[in-house]
């Protein structure tokens, strides 16, 4: 009956969580850190097998 309580709640929480993520690997960008999903030209400097 109030599935759609629980339905807004995850979005909210999986919308914080992206925002947060996000964030946080910006400033690790910014730090240097370089993340494979961030930048295409590093993707494969951190794939598995090359």
């Amino acid at each position: 009956m109030f599935n759609w309580i629980w339905t807004l709640s995850f979005l909210a929480i999986l919308g914080f969580i992206y925002v947060l993520e996000r964030n946080i690997l910006k400033e690790m960008k910014n730090h240097g850190v370089k993340i494979h999903w961030d930048d295409d030209d590093t993707a494969d400097r951190f794939s598995i097998g090359n």
